[in-house]
């Protein structure tokens, strides 16, 4: 139960998809080394944590949730052990994430509530980390989770925690379709272990030429320089992705690519008109469609515990 006078924390984090995803072999231990470009996208969690008398976490938000874990093994609890840690002290907390992000969907949506949890109880708790402290915490936490504190669009390597940002130029428009199921990432890495013939996985850096597309103005380049070493394996795990990507073809996006390890995909379109179009041509025949753009923001308090005070 939480006091009618505690206040209560808000942050939110964006949702990712990779606009360039390669994947080495796995190392001895199994992780595989990324080079890849991260692309924040206007699609939110939102992450609420105030004092209580014992610790809670409640899922709240459209689609199916019974993925999300309510006990101790959703990474929000690894982020309070961490910020814990370096206070000194912990407390309980009840925690209520409102969440936006498709569901193991390939957008990173639990690591954005770990980087919201951060934000919001670095406020909470006055830790007074600053934010490259932040951000090499959240290395501890899970490979995505630094982007999802980062935003915008960066250069990925390593396992994808090693960060140098971008500045895109335009932004991005995008159709976000998600599909009824969910995929297990590390068994995605495994099928495309399986895919894989013998010595391949060289990781190739980008170029230069590479990242003056990705940063520049024209749509047209762009498609030329998307790829997701991901997609044949999250393709053999689930055909209905196969069948989203069609749809976007059909309904005019100039290129379309599965998220991360899947199972949404996304199209690229050239402006807002292009992307209501093409959304709805996808929800007109049943499909899970989302308009979105991409955005140069990455995690960030909604709700300080000043503003919290002054709202009781």
């Amino acid at each position: 139960m939480t006091s009618a006078f505690s206040p209560a924390v808000t942050a939110t984090a964006p949702a990712k998809i990779n606009l360039i995803l390669r994947v080495g072999a796995p190392d001895e231990s199994g992780y595989h080394p990324l080079v890849t470009v991260f692309q924040a996208v206007d699609l939110w969690d939102e992450v609420a944590i105030v004092s209580a008398d014992a610790d809670s976490l409640v899922i709240e938000g459209a689609g199916n949730l019974s993925g999300v874990p309510t006990d101790r093994t959703n990474i929000v609890w690894k982020a309070v052990d961490a910020l814990a840690h370096v206070r000194g002290l912990r407390e309980p907390l009840a925690i209520t994430i409102t969440k936006t992000i498709p569901v193991a969907g390939g957008m990173a949506g639990g690591s954005a509530d770990a980087a919201a949890t951060l934000v919001a109880l670095n406020e909470l708790w006055q830790v007074g980390l600053t934010s490259p402290q932040i951000l090499d915490m959240a290395a501890t936490l899970g490979a995505d989770v630094p982007f999802s504190l980062l935003g915008g669009t960066a250069l990925g390597e390593g396992r994808g925690d090693l960060l140098t940002p971008l500045i895109r130029q335009q932004p991005l428009h995008l159709v976000v379709v998600t599909a009824p199921l969910e995929l297990s990432t590390p068994r995605v890495y495994k099928t495309l272990d399986d895919l894989r013939a013998e010595g391949q996985g060289t990781l190739t850096p980008l170029s230069s030429s590479e990242l003056d597309v990705v940063i520049g103005d024209d749509v047209g380049e762009l498609i030329g320089v998307l790829s997701n070493d991901l997609q044949p394996a999250a393709l053999k795990m689930a055909p209905i992705v196969q069948k989203n990507l069609d749809v976007l073809s059909e309904a005019g996006a100039l290129a379309h690519l599965v998220s991360g390890s899947g199972p949404t995909v996304f199209g690229l379109c050239v402006d807002a008109t292009h992307v209501a179009d093409v959304a709805n041509f996808l929800l007109q025949r049943g499909f899970s469609a989302t308009p979105t753009t991409s955005t140069p923001l990455g995690a960030r308090l909604t709700s300080s515990l000043s503003s919290a005070r002054e709202a009781h």
